[in-house]
């Protein structure tokens, strides 16, 4: 079992020496366990620890602690150590080495060292010389999963690391960083990104190597506890009309109704000026953040008109309201949300379904996963970001019963911004 990083909650040492016991169950039961971290496992700025509902800040986990931690899956079994990060060479059989490099180094976080590139050359030209296969793995990603999501998703020198690895012959690489489950390929060379047993629907894969190593199957999984617990999950292309009404029926299928939808699918990490951003990006803008709130509440408000009761919460922006530089394609699509939902609004109301939209301001930094974490910030009179509770709490009250008499509103959850 390799798991490609991201090991620890919040980077909590209880929480991965919790892991580890859990992963010696499986190494004790006969199945190597294969690890590296990941860049919530290293000297974490946001580290953690938890009691009840309550998260205190708490020291960061450095690289002699994991290695201490997670020495016995794969560092001591490897064939080859980089002495300057948790990079390693295992053997996975007598033809096939899986290399696994450490981006996450207090010296370099998010980058590959010289050094460590250095020795890699050395692993893969003795493994090229005895006629091995290489797979490497790595957390961060090793191509762009997504155009647009790519700053902090790969590695930083990933294009040194791209060249030495086809100048050896190397087409796979795994990683996980990215916490989705999608594969790229690009002149021969695939990344796959693996997925995350943490986040809805529990993803993994089972990757089968053909006997002549050069050809490779990997087979998407996923684990069915969330079922079990009376929860479905989905991956579904917002961008597909015929995908999301498949997702709405299925929902209905398993619950007989749908009560409440909040359409929170977008992207917005581009910073381009109008006469920068293309026209094939508009579209995708358009497509993702307009038409995908458009398909879902296409699929769900007859089943909720049918059953006299609904909530529709549509995540806006404050960039909607008051129009963000070069943010224009953006600020449009967000706008074009708060239209709708007051539109919409009105047709349905005498119905018993409800259509509001909220307009977040700065929110904590999606790099913390910490609910309550907050930052300073001079955006807003109150002078802080937003957490992500503040904003589901808000989703929340506006899904209930208390607000049936609320809709067509836009409620903006800014901290009374002052920057516009």
């Amino acid at each position: 079992m390799v798991i490609p990083g991201d090991l620890t909650y919040n980077g909590e040492r209880i929480s991965l020496q919790e892991l580890c016991g859990k992963l010696k169950t499986l190494q004790d039961s006969g199945i190597p366990v294969l690890v590296i971290p990941g860049n919530h496992d290293l000297l974490y700025p946001y580290a953690r620890s938890y009691f009840g509902s309550n998260a205190r800040k708490t020291q960061a986990i450095s690289l002699s602690d994991f290695r201490e931690d997670c020495g016995a899956f794969g560092w001591e079994q490897a064939a080859a150590r980089d002495s300057d990060s948790f990079s390693y060479v295992y053997s996975l059989s007598d033809d096939v080495e899986l290399m696994f490099l450490d981006a996450n180094t207090p010296a370099d976080p998010g980058s590959i060292l010289d050094s460590t590139l250095t020795w890699a050359k050395k692993q893969l030209a003795w493994a090229k010389e005895d006629g091995k296969t290489v797979i490497t793995v790595t957390h961060q990603s090793l191509l762009a999963q997504n155009k647009f999501m790519t700053k902090g998703f790969i590695i930083n020198n990933h294009d040194k690391l791209e060249n030495l690895l086809r100048k050896y012959g190397v087409t796979l690489n795994l990683s996980a960083h990215i916490h989705i489950q999608h594969s790229v390929e690009e002149d021969g060379m695939t990344d796959i990104a693996t997925g995350c047993i943490s986040v809805a629907p529990l993803r993994y894969g089972i990757l089968n190597l053909g006997a002549d190593r050069s050809q490779w199957d990997y087979t998407p999984c996923h684990l069915e506890i969330l079922q079990q617990e009376g929860i479905m999950t989905a991956v579904c292309d917002v961008t597909d009309a015929e995908a999301v009404t498949e997702c709405v029926k299925k929902a209905v299928e398993r619950f007989g109704k749908v009560d409440i939808l909040v359409n929170n699918a977008g992207i917005w990490r581009t910073w381009r000026s109008f006469l920068d951003t293309s026209i094939e990006e508009w579209k995708q803008y358009i497509d993702v953040n307009v038409m995908g709130t458009v398909y879902f509440t296409k699929a769900a408000l007859p089943v909720m008109l049918e059953n006299g009761w609904g909530r529709i919460v549509n995540v806006a922006s404050v960039a909607g309201v008051y129009g963000n530089a070069n943010m224009a394609h953006y600020s449009a699509t967000k706008g074009a949300i708060l239209s709708f939902t007051k539109a919409l609004a009105k047709e349905v109301a005498d119905r018993g379904v409800t259509v509001n939209s909220i307009s977040p301001g700065m929110v904590n930094t999606s790099k913390n996963p910490d609910i309550d974490a907050t930052q300073p910030n001079g955006a807003s009179y109150v002078g802080r970001t937003g957490s992500a509770r503040e904003n589901a709490d808000l989703i929340c009250f506006l899904a209930s019963e208390k607000a049936a008499f609320i809709s067509g509103q836009n409620v903006q959850i800014d901290g009374c911004r002052k920057s516009i």
